[in-house]
């Protein structure tokens, strides 16, 4: 009798455990994203060229430039949900991405800490399709790891969702 009170027991609290996790789970499992940090790698050239951001560097073939053009936004992001669009952008990617069940989201911005990664850290839609990420890695000590700053893109693959808008926050 007290040995099946205890596993009562334990089965109460592992129950209790795993609906605390999945109600603290983050909303990035629920739209199956997948992050792909420095996606300008599978980037076009042309498609590049014609995306540049004010106030950073970028790779010219061989030769790093510049951007001081005013004009050009500061960063920007879109959604692309459709193939056509894909290949204007991309000349390979890792995933193969079926349309009719995943959006592709850009985000290509102004980057000072290029030796560190991103993570999603939250991803919503409630009025707009809102994606959160930041930068993670161990800063040594007594050093700066911050760089230059270079243009820098995220690529979100997740689940297809009839939005058109994305706005990504750094953390």
């Amino acid at each position: 009798m007290k040995l099946s009170k205890k596993f009562i027991c334990v089965g109460v609290i592992l129950i209790i455990s795993i609906g605390v996790l999945c109600a603290c789970a983050n909303n990035k499992t629920k739209f199956n994203a997948e992050i792909y940090d420095r996606a300008l790698n599978y980037m076009k050239t042309d498609y590049i060229f014609d995306s540049l951001i004010y106030d950073t560097f970028y790779y010219d073939g061989g030769e790093i430039r510049y951007t001081d053009d005013k004009s050009l936004p500061l960063s920007y992001s879109l959604i692309i949900d459709n193939e056509i669009d894909f290949e204007l952008a991309f000349k390979e990617f890792p995933q193969n991405i079926n349309f009719e069940e995943k959006i592709l989201c850009l985000y290509i911005f102004r980057c000072t800490v290029n030796g560190r990664n991103y993570i999603i850290d939250n991803i919503s839609t409630n009025p707009t399709l809102k994606i959160e990420i930041s930068s993670v890695g161990e800063k040594a000590e007594q050093v700066d790891d911050t760089s230059m700053p270079m243009m820098r893109c995220i690529a979100i693959v997740m689940d297809r969702i009839e939005m058109t808008e994305v706005v990504f926050v750094e953390q």
